[in-house]
């Protein structure tokens, strides 16, 4: 087994016992850094929503999708106001 795969599980953040990060800390532009961070952010925050409902099968995607809602608002709500 190739020491560089990721194992299933909490991910990275969570098991370092950081809370979920909000946009605050995300920076702006298109870097491979930023685009790192951002997944990150959606992750811990899927993770959490999944730990809410005690990991039940089958709602993944909902918990992805709830959790990048969450993490890309306020970037959505500055692009609203400028």
């Amino acid at each position: 087994m190739n020491g560089s795969m990721k194992v299933p599980g909490k991910p990275e953040a969570v098991s370092r016992g950081a809370q979920t990060p909000g946009p605050a800390g995300l920076q702006t532009g298109a870097t491979a850094d930023n685009a790192e961070q951002l997944h990150e952010a959606i992750a811990v925050a899927a993770y959490y929503f999944a730990e809410a409902r005690n990991f039940e099968p089958g709602r993944e995607l909902d918990d992805w999708l709830k959790a990048e809602a969450q993490v890309l608002a306020p970037a959505e709500e500055l692009k609203r106001a400028a």
